[in-house]
């Protein structure tokens, strides 16, 4: 994959995970949890290293957080804020 059709990928990835934590704001999942579930069965082919920079652009993004449990495994979820600020955007459209 070259260095265009990989940033594509994550941009796609990443606007797939923002439609999930819309319509599931409390999801909260390891990497292999957001491929298998929030990018669903069709996207498990992805390869980890396009979501997990899709996930780091997202967190710098103020999008998502991570948190590190106590076996040292990263667990993403949306930051409130954001998804907040969305919804209200949303619905202000309406």
């Amino acid at each position: 994959m070259s260095a265009s059709n990989t940033e594509q990928e994550v941009i796609k990835v990443a606007q797939q995970i923002q439609r999930y934590l819309r319509d599931h704001p409390l999801a909260a999942d390891s990497l292999e949890g957001v491929v298998s579930w929030w990018l669903g069965s069709v996207q498990r082919s992805r390869q980890p290293e396009v979501v997990r920079e899709a996930l780091q652009q997202l967190e710098a993004q103020g999008v998502v957080f991570h948190r590190i449990l106590p076996d040292g495994n990263l667990i993403y979820a949306a930051m409130r804020s954001s998804l907040e600020e969305d919804i209200d955007g949303t619905l202000a459209d309406h």
